[in-house]
């Protein structure tokens, strides 16, 4: 046993299972760093994508204040101008603007001011200076948000 130890004594170095265990461990913080990393890159995309979304529709809701009050006809709607993207200096051309009509669809033409009544929380038929304006932003067909306001006649 004595010649055992000298011999393996003499020689510096790791056994074969030292380094398999280092590299294993290796391997696991290298997963674990990565996975971190691509979560973190994920939450970055989102916040930049929510964030220009909600600039954009900032900026189309600027535009429909601007704008005089549309009274809509009897069991219609209003039609406001819809912010053209393109006119901007940003590029935009991943992004849409989209309002929601009365039956639910959306309406990539115009900015849609439905009738409504604030006592019933329901869209009507007359208009009586009140509408609800429910604006959807779009990001390469993907809703990103969900916006609705109210125009009043004054």
């Amino acid at each position: 046993m004595l010649k055992l130890n000298r011999i393996r004594g003499s020689h510096q170095g790791f056994t074969l299972i030292e380094v398999l265990v280092a590299v294993a461990l290796l391997a696991l913080l290298g997963v674990a760093f990565f996975t971190g990393l691509s979560a973190a890159f994920k939450s970055n995309v989102t916040a930049e994508t929510q964030t220009t979304a909600m600039t954009l529709a900032q900026m189309q809701m600027e535009s429909l204040q601007d704008q005089d009050y549309i009274e809509a006809s009897s069991g219609g709607v209003a039609r406001y101008i819809l912010l053209d993207l393109n006119t901007l200096d940003t590029d935009y051309s991943s992004y849409a603007i989209l309002s929601q009509t009365r039956d639910g669809s959306l309406d990539s033409a115009n900015i849609i001011g439905i009738p409504w009544d604030s006592q019933s929380d329901q869209a009507v038929t007359e208009d009586a200076g009140l509408q609800k304006i429910t604006l959807v932003i779009r990001q390469n067909s993907k809703s990103v948000l969900t916006l609705s306001v109210y125009k009043v006649e004054e």
